[in-house]
């Protein structure tokens, strides 16, 4: 896995202020003082050879942070499309939103009924009880973080198809593409591959 060096926007803007930020939150030390024998929660760095491979069968990904990790219950991913490749086929939550922040390469998304891009340093928001998809037609691999709402069952979904596929012996890309969409109705998520755009069929095997 290479290096990722963030991008910094308003940057100058930011040094600039941060003296008053600062001061502004000396109040809170103290309370958060007060607060630190009550958590349950330890602060902790993922380095990136201590991220999760995960053998999802559609592509690379790799659990970074775990829900019961913060009392918030968040989790977030970090996935690779490689290039030319299908990335997850159209289908829509019902329980969680999710965000995928791109860190390298140009993904083309499925929003609605509309396709658009997104490429590095750019930010895709999709909630819940919307229709979406993404795909790799470039080639170059498309890196992004994958952020999932709080409390959500959905962190285990890429654990579960993986075990299904591993305990069936699934080679064939379209059986596994199957036992995705029977694994996500446990989890509330529907898969439609009619929604498919045109332009994406031939990466999702269908042109």
């Amino acid at each position: 896995m290479s290096r990722i060096t963030p991008q910094i926007t308003r940057r100058d803007a930011l040094l600039a202020s941060g003296g008053a930020v600062a001061a502004s939150l000396l109040p809170l030390k103290s309370l958060a003082q007060a607060g630190a024998s009550d958590m349950s929660h330890a602060s902790k760095i993922v380095t990136a050879a201590g991220q999760r491979e995960i053998p999802f069968p559609l592509h690379p990904i790799f659990q970074v942070v775990n829900s019961t990790d913060m009392p918030s219950g968040v989790s977030f991913f970090h996935s690779a499309i490689p290039a030319g490749a299908p990335g997850a086929p159209p289908h829509v939550h019902e329980n969680e939103d999710e965000i995928y922040f791109i860190l390298e390469g140009t993904a083309h998304f499925l929003l609605g009924d509309r396709v658009e891009t997104a490429g590095p340093g750019d930010t895709v928001i999709l909630p819940r009880g919307e229709f979406h998809a993404n795909w790799n037609e470039g080639t170059t691999p498309v890196t992004s973080l994958v952020f999932v709402s709080q409390n959500s069952r959905f962190e285990g979904f890429f654990d579960d198809v993986a075990r299904r596929i591993m305990e069936q012996g699934i080679k064939d890309p379209m059986q596994a593409a199957m036992v995705v969409g029977q694994t996500g109705a446990g989890y509330g998520v529907t898969i439609d591959m009619s929604k498919t755009p045109e332009r994406a069929k031939p990466f999702f095997g269908m042109g």
